[in-house]
């Protein structure tokens, strides 16, 4: 299965919030070299942790579409369907991770600002 087609089938908060945390990640390296500033460099955390949330809460079926894509893809050529990361527990709980490890970015951006 193709990337594309992963792609195409993913629901749609998934397909606005990837271009979006990636364009966060611009921002941060852009602060980074230009101007650290923890004002702009809060939005990188910020959009990981509503990517996060997304998977954690399971909005609009994301964490299923995901494992659900999981399984179909055989990343690298290895078989999912049966292993534990395929199920929709196992993306939800990685999603409530990466929420929680955004969410102490944006705070430790504040706490002690680079620069």
């Amino acid at each position: 299965m193709s990337y594309r087609q992963l792609w195409s089938e993913a629901p749609l908060l998934i397909k606005v919030l990837v271009p979006v945390v990636l364009a966060a990640w611009v921002v941060l390296a852009l602060s980074l070299v230009l101007a650290p500033s923890p004002w702009l460099m809060v939005w990188f955390p910020a959009t990981l942790a509503l990517y996060g949330l997304t998977m954690a809460l399971d909005l609009q079926g994301s964490a299923r579409a995901m494992s659900a894509a999981l399984k179909r893809a055989r990343p690298m050529g290895v078989d999912y369907s049966g292993s534990f990361i395929s199920s929709v527990w196992y993306a939800r709980v990685v999603g409530a991770g990466v929420a929680a490890v955004a969410v102490v970015m944006a705070v430790m951006m504040f706490v002690d600002p680079p620069g």
